[in-house]
């Protein structure tokens, strides 16, 4: 057998496979995005500017239940930026007395080091909560 009449029975078989659902179709095509973004101009910024791009973006949600909902958008964009999301201790560093339990446990975990802006709030029971909050 020659190689054309090899590659081509290659190609038949790959066509067959991808018709009947056994190609990985979406595993290449999101590898092939991942690799094409890597060529977007945003992404060629260093991660600490990207980073602080990020943490502007969510500023004005800092007293409101949308600052986590946004910064968890930010990380749904790419690969590259959920992880830099998630390896970014100064994004996570807000603790809003309105957010769950497990938001707040994430923020705390995820801020490391990190000064921590806590922003308290009377209507949602802080008086009630103030024992836990304040030292003995």
């Amino acid at each position: 057998m020659d190689r054309t009449t090899a590659d081509l029975q290659t190609a038949e078989t790959l066509c067959c496979e991808m018709f009947r659902g056994r190609f990985p179709t979406q595993q290449m095509t999101a590898s092939h995005q991942r690799g094409r973004n890597a060529y977007v101009p945003i992404n060629r910024l260093p991660s600490g500017i990207l980073s602080h791009t990020f943490k502007l973006s969510v500023e004005d949600y800092y007293t409101t239940a949308y600052y986590f909902e946004r910064l968890r958008e930010i990380s749904f964009v790419s690969a590259g930026w959920y992880a830099l999301v998630s390896d970014s201790p100064a994004l996570w560093a807000v603790a809003d007395s309105d957010q769950s339990i497990a938001t707040l446990e994430k923020a705390l975990l995820s801020s490391k080091d990190c000064p921590l802006r806590v922003n308290a709030s009377r209507e949602y029971g802080l008086e009630r909560e103030s024992g836990n909050l304040l030292p003995s």
